[in-house]
């Protein structure tokens, strides 16, 4: 049985394609992401306990600090 985990982060800076993320304390290596509006996807790259780093897949620049 598998349960679909919500959890809301927030970016606090988005750069060449890349995501740093606040707030995701469940994330794992791998593990796709969907952005706010739906329309921007990405994957968990690495992360420490505060910070999760993430390629963005589409057009990043349509992604700013503080969104979800």
């Amino acid at each position: 049985m598998s349960k679909n985990l919500q959890e809301y982060g927030t970016i606090r800076e988005v750069r060449d394609g890349i995501a740093l993320i606040e707030g995701l304390p469940s994330i794992l290596a791998e593990e796709f992401l969907t952005f706010s509006d739906n329309k921007l996807t990405g994957m968990a790259l690495g992360f420490d306990e505060e910070v999760v780093k993430a390629i963005i897949f589409g057009d990043y620049t349509k992604l700013h600090r503080g969104d979800e």
